[in-house]
């Protein structure tokens, strides 16, 4: 009975007791780095639970407040057991921690205390190259760790060993290089510098070669073949920079012309023996040639000679052993992949040769597809779409065959057959002489629902599953917190997958100067909710970047030299992160003969914590406007110094932007006197400098298919500005506006469409800067004029003679005009773009436009002008080659103005 009594008492204390608190023990512990960390936290914890405290520890970059909002792991709130395992994924997914511990205590039934300790690898900061100028870049990208990488010994000596070769390689043959690793941050970061001492730069000298080891070739023709070869080798690399891709090249030039020749087993060996003291390096080349078997080849006219040997001996040199029956299926086809049906190869061999004779016959087209299938009423039309080009070509062609193919099965599946399979292809003798139809066989298998309407239309129950954005992951070494970057993302967690919003992304965070590179990829994984993670990576620049540059530039309307020609010098010093972990600093200057242009600019990507780019500036600007283009006379000078405060905000598609400031302007004489009269200018604001403040907004919509080659969607532009003077009451207001359209008439033809309208309030044409005036004419608003040289004109007081100025012959070689602008403008421009071939385009254009310099009420014939022509295109990845002639509608001034106009440059009119 006693000791029933003291286990009741005992019950009862246990029971009464205070609560010990648990924070120092955690009865569960979890190894997050390993494969079975979900099964154990799926075993031991419930399905919700409340957590009271959750504690990051973490020894390395990364701050506890930015793995917690990556993680979504929060207290004081409930949590369901898929929300801690999808957090605990995201930790994963930052692949930077050696050991992710998971700690969890239990305080009540459903109340728990997390702790989640993470123990970092040693990460690099950054890479720091020093010495040899010239390609340090090209150095720095073959250093395999970017900045935010985990340091591998291994890699690093691979990376260094690498530079040294490829140094090696471009010649200089004696270069070291001197790397240091220094840790910082607790040693969890570390620093690599790479000293580059190159040294000099070689050259080949003596080029000795030798030819041996020859089989049925006579001594005659062995001496010939030596003497060539020598003759070739010295060519081709004496007094050159020592290269491998040299040596390489010239290696395989040999080889190929070796081969056509008939010989096999050609073996080149080169030996370069190192003369310091000289920095030359002397080649001792043997070449070995075993056996020689020549083709000859006749009645072949479509292929040349050396066409059919290149395709002979993709096989090799075991080409030379075919037996001739092979040779005849080898050329035979080469011809029917062109459309040659009927060709006819026969050989006849002898000790050392094969004489191959083709009969090429007549070449075949294709005249029409037909498509035999289980039923579906849209395959004959996706065929006739997708080999509509083997049908307009005049003749065959295997390989664009097999592209309308590729197309044709894509088109198929598309429709819902994924199942579809081609089981024959046939050519039918067509009804006229050497064509063919071209049958099809499709196996279409059961259809498959694939479009949105489809699935909708399933009825209640049935959702559609499509991939939706997960958490984004930063990785590299940028200092800007995870909130401050979540800013230029377009896309929400949860929201659908859609590339356009990574590129919108990508784009945003370009804008941003301190990054030196901008990276961003979909994760391989989904999270726990089925949602695919974004990773973002972001490398920081240099904090302090000059750059600098020299050249020479020639402007001019023939490519003479002395006519506008001038030297161009440019530099920079930037300095990031100057007093914020975002900002940029930098100071500029660019300096030719015609012009000056310096300056300071202070960008800040995110005014006042909200997504709004906010610039300083401060700039001093020097112009000579030329009387003409490659002419060396100036008609005037311009200056410009001011301070500017300009804000953007990108809204979706459209931006928003503003410009604040104070600026000086002054105006004076060039070379031309009675500057006034000439561009019809107040005489007493010559030579005086005005004070303005302005206000400048601006607002873009932008929604294309493609930035550097739209051929859908359209583009809005607006720009109003406001010019303040009060002391010589020039004030004014200026308002320009502008709308383009692209309509999409077939896949390989685009309409596009620009009108443009502008007009100065409140200011007289005579007090109006020349600057701030409208212009008319060149490559961008009325092509068949040049830039800027649409009515109206003014005389010059004095006449320039120049014979090489593109007059017509009236003029006898004398420019008497200049232009003055105008304070309204119209423009309209219209271009029809249609694809060619490949990469090649050509455009048919219209552009037509209006000049007033005091009212729209005078009259209009007088002030429109046209012009009309077409042009060429090829398109490049960074934009569209253009070359476009314009023609005149009409000619105001016979002896000044040309019928035609050209122009070369890069990029779409509009």
């Amino acid at each position: 009975m006693f000791y029933i009594f003291v286990a009741l008492l005992l019950a009862q204390i246990s029971m009464s007791a205070p609560e010990v608190s648990s924070q120092s023990t955690y009865p569960l512990t979890v190894q997050v780095e390993l494969d079975d960390y979900r099964s154990l936290i799926i075993d031991k914890m419930p399905q919700a639970f409340t957590v009271r405290e959750v504690v990051f520890e973490v020894d390395g970059m990364y701050k506890p407040e930015d793995i917690a909002v990556l993680s979504g792991i929060s207290q004081n709130g409930i949590m369901t057991r898929e929300q801690l395992l999808n957090g605990l994924f995201y930790i994963r997914q930052l692949g930077l921690f050696k050991s992710i511990r998971f700690e969890c205590g239990q305080i009540e039934s459903d109340l728990f205390d997390l702790k989640i300790v993470l123990s970092q690898h040693v990460v690099v900061d950054y890479v720091k190259m020093t010495g040899f100028l010239r390609n340090k870049q090209t150095l720095k990208n073959l250093y395999v760790m970017d900045p935010g990488d985990i340091f591998d010994q291994n890699k690093h000596h691979h990376s260094i060993e690498h530079m040294k070769t490829v140094l090696q390689e471009q010649g200089y043959l004696q270069a070291q290089i001197h790397d240091l690793v220094l840790p910082e941050n607790d040693f969890k970061n570390v620093v690599v510098r790479c000293g580059v001492m190159p040294g000099s730069r070689f050259r080949i000298g003596s080029v000795q070669t030798a030819v041996d080891c020859v089989g049925n070739v006579d001594l005659v023709d062995l001496r010939h073949l030596s003497a060539w070869l020598s003759e070739l080798f010295v060519q081709k690399l004496q007094r050159k920079y020592y290269t491998s891709v040299l040596i390489e090249h010239v290696q395989n030039k040999v080889r190929a012309l070796l081969g056509q020749q008939g010989f096999i087993d050609i073996g080149i060996q080169v030996r370069p023996t190192m003369i310091v003291a000289q920095h030359q390096v002397n080649l001792d080349i043997r070449v070995t040639l075993e056996k020689k078997r020549e083709f000859v080849i006749w009645g072949n006219d479509f292929f040349k000679q050396n066409q059919i040997l290149e395709h002979l001996l993709l096989y090799g040199k075991s080409t030379w052993h075919f037996p001739g029956s092979i040779i005849v299926d080898e050329i035979e086809q080469l011809y029917k992949n062109k459309g040659f049906f009927n060709v006819h190869v026969s050989v006849k061999e002898e000790r050392q040769r094969m004489f191959c004779f083709v009969r090429e016959g007549a070449r075949s087209s294709v005249s029409a597809v037909r498509v035999i299938n289980n039923g579906f009423q849209g395959a004959q039309a996706m065929a006739q779409a997708a080999f509509g080009p083997v049908l307009k070509a005049r003749y065959y062609d295997k390989d664009l065959l097999k592209k309308s193919m590729g197309n044709f099965i894509k088109a198929y599946k598309a429709a819902g057959f994924w199942d579809m399979k081609i089981c024959k292809e046939e050519f039918v003798k067509g009804k006229h002489a050497n064509s063919y139809e071209y049958w099809i066989m499709v196996d279409e298998g059961q259809p498959r629902l694939t479009d949105i309407v489809a699935i909708n239309n399933l009825g209640p129950g049935h959702d559609e599953v499509r991939t939706k954005f997960g958490k984004t992951i930063i990785l590299g070494n940028a200092k800007v917190s995870y909130h401050e970057l979540m800013k230029e993302c377009t896309y929400q967690e949860g929201d659908d997958w859609d590339k356009k919003e990574l590129e919108a992304t990508l784009k945003n965070l370009k804008e941003i100067k301190i990054f030196d590179s901008v990276q961003i990829y979909p994760g391989r994984e989904v999270d726990e909710l089925g949602r695919k993670p974004v990773f973002i990576k972001l490398i920081d620049a240099d904090r302090f970047e000059i750059k600098s540059s020299f050249g020479l530039q020639q402007v001019g309307k023939n490519l003479q030299p002395k006519r506008g020609f001038t030297y161009k010098v440019g530099g920079s010093l930037s300095v990031n992160q100057l007093f914020s972990s975002v900002d940029k600093w930098t100071v500029y200057a660019n300096i030719t003969r015609f012009y000056r242009d310096m300056g300071m600019t202070y960008d800040i990507p995110w005014f006042r914590g909200k997504n709004i780019r906010c610039q300083l500036k401060g700039y001093d600007e020097l112009y000579q406007e030329p009387v003409f283009i490659g002419n060396q006379a100036s008609l005037y000078r311009a200056g410009r110094q001011g301070v500017l405060w300009a804000l953007s905000r990108t809204l979706g598609r459209a931006m928003l932007s503003n410009s604040v400031g104070v600026e000086f302007v002054g105006l004076y004489e060039g070379d031309q006197p009675s500057l006034d009269q000439i561009i019809c200018y107040d005489k007493k604001l010559l030579g005086q400098k005005i004070g303005y403040l302005f206000v400048e907004p601006t607002f873009m919509w932008r929604q294309v298919d493609n930035e550097l080659n739209p051929h859908r969607g359209f583009v809005s532009f607006i720009s109003c500005k406001g010019v303040f003077d009060m002391n010589h009451k020039t004030s004014f207001g200026k308002i320009l506006a502008e709308h383009t359209q692209y309509v999409p008439v077939t896949n390989a033809i685009t309409a596009a469409i620009r009108l443009r309208a502008g007009h100065v309030f409140n200011c007289s044409f005579e007090q109006l800067h020349p600057i701030e005036r409208f212009y008319l004419g060149g490559p961008a608003s009325i092509r068949g004029y040049d830039t800027d040289y649409c009515p109206p004109f003014g005389e010059l007081t004095e006449p320039i003679k120049d014979a090489h100025a593109g007059l017509p012959p009236c003029a006898n070689d004398v420019w008497r005009y200049a232009p003055q602008g105008g304070r309204t403008m119209f423009n309209l421009n219209t271009e029809l773009r249609c694809g060619v071939y490949k990469n090649f385009g050509i455009v048919l254009f219209t552009d037509c436009g209006a000049l007033f310099k005091n009212s729209i009420q005078d009259s209009f014939k007088n002030h429109f002008f046209a012009g009309s022509g077409f042009g060429f295109r090829y398109d490049t990845p960074i934009g569209p080659l253009r070359i476009d002639l314009g023609f005149k509608w009409k000619i105001d001034k016979p002896d000044f103005q040309s019928r035609r106009v050209w122009c070369i440059s890069l990029g779409q009119a509009f």
